[in-house]
């Protein structure tokens, strides 16, 4: 799922970094010498360990009521549960509609004999006028805009011809459908919050424990405090995003990927808080636990139950859709191919958004040599050559969308004016529990 409260911080840290970075540094510095007119020691240690405990506690009450409880049952399933998509499939499974879900719907198309492909793989004709009027709204409109008033169009233009607005209404209606039955939007906003907590806070905290040192020369520490905490938030959103690709990927590589990612960025921002705040053991005793503590808050927030009853139990049937598809054995794809010659074909594109697809097509290729008389050799051909529109990198949809939000993005930037004035100078090198 989208984690977009993480994403909006790290534009707005980004942003007002840019624009009021003097101001930031000259506010944070006349607030740490007015906590220390008022006291003979740093006050504001005791705020920031109060305010990150009590946080920290409130995070874990969260996670024991809420930790995601290991019954998912996955009945063995030879179709798609509900007349699903592959779109609604492959958000179901990983919270996301990536380009391969979008990609899989040419497939989808082509197995129910809606669309045909050239044999040089070069053009799509449409070979019904409209969709079926129980086709998905979003499918209806997706089709239509490919198509418009043409009955054919190339390939490799599909992705500069298509309207991206139309795009983005598709998978927006995907993403309202399946997650307002499905997600439980509270749990995942709540634990986008937690992580966006302890970020801010953690910011705020290397701020004010800034080594005036550097920053008569550059205000490196600064720098360091904005850079480490947009990266932090990037590999949190990144962790996130691809642990829940275990659903779609039983092997589950890119979790392991992510995890590890996650870890070497968290072990980098505490060596760097060592050796900028080395002058000062309190600060650093403070900012290492506040690295664990922000480490530990995004590594279990992935134990938060996202899905609803209705949810898991759509899920329970698409895992064992996909189990089926990854352990089937040849006879009973003989078999069911004999009764429906279509049944192959109909299963393909879900094996794609599963990531199952080389299971797959490997059984077509047993299905070939030991019972040739079940399957259409025209079938298989368009398969093999709808295989190369789901790869092709031309039509990565979903890759132009984000693009074009990200421009928007980065006008509104540009247009909020220019930088302020410039910082403070001075001072000394305050930190924890120590005399001014």
């Amino acid at each position: 799922m989208k984690n977009s409260l993480l994403k909006i911080l790290v534009v707005l840290i980004a942003i007002f970094a840019l624009l009021f970075f003097g101001d930031i540094v000259l506010y944070i510095y006349l607030f740490s010498d007015l906590i220390w007119a008022v006291s003979t020691f740093d006050v504001m240690c005791i705020v920031f360990g109060a305010l990150f405990g009590i946080v920290f506690f409130i995070f874990l009450i969260y996670l024991i009521k809420h930790y995601e409880k290991k019954d998912l049952i996955t009945p063995v399933e030879f179709k798609s549960p509900n007349n699903m998509t592959p779109i609604e499939v492959g958000y179901l499974v990983d919270g996301i509609v990536d380009s391969s879900d979008i990609s899989a719907m040419f497939v989808y198309w082509a197995s129910k004999d809606f669309i045909a492909i050239s044999k040089d793989g070069k053009k799509l004709t449409k070979k019904v006028d409209k969709l079926p009027d129980d086709s998905k709204p979003f499918e209806i409109k997706l089709f239509n805009e490919i198509f418009k008033n043409s009955k054919e169009v190339l390939v490799d233009e599909i992705s500069s011809k298509i309207n991206t607005n139309i795009v983005t209404q598709c998978v927006s209606e995907v993403e309202n459908n399946v997650g307002k039955v499905c997600f439980n939007e509270k749990a995942i906003l709540l634990r986008q919050i937690f992580i966006a907590i302890f970020a801010v806070l953690y910011l705020f905290t290397i701020l004010y424990f800034r080594l005036e040192y550097y920053f008569d020369v550059v205000p490196i520490v600064e720098i360091f405090g904005i850079v480490s905490t947009c990266i932090y938030l990037l590999s949190a959103d990144f962790y996130l995003k691809y642990y829940n690709y275990r659903f779609k990927n039983n092997k589950s590589k890119l979790k392991v990927i992510s995890l590890i990612i996650f870890i070497v960025v968290m072990l980098a921002i505490c060596a760097l808080c060592i050796y900028f705040f080395y002058t000062d053991p309190y600060q650093v005793f403070f900012l290492v636990c506040i690295s664990i503590f922000m480490f530990l808050v995004c590594f279990f927030s992935k134990k938060i139950e996202i899905y609803t009853k209705e949810g898991k139990k759509l899920l329970g049937k698409i895992i064992g859709f996909r189990d089926f598809i990854a352990i089937t054995k040849k006879e009973q794809i003989q078999m069911l191919a004999k009764d429906n010659p279509s049944f192959y074909y109909n299963i393909l594109p879900f094996a794609f958004v599963l990531g199952v697809s080389d299971v797959w097509i490997k059984n077509l290729e047993v299905l070939k040599q030991d019972n040739p008389e079940i399957i259409n050799q025209s079938a298989i051909n368009n398969m093999f050559v709808f295989s190369y529109i789901f790869y092709n990198p031309n039509l990565n949809f979903i890759y132009a969308i984000r693009m074009a939000q990200m421009g928007k993005i980065l006008g509104t930037a540009i247009n909020l004016g220019s930088s302020s004035n410039g910082g403070s100078k001075g001072g000394s090198n305050f930190g924890g529990f120590r005399r001014r």
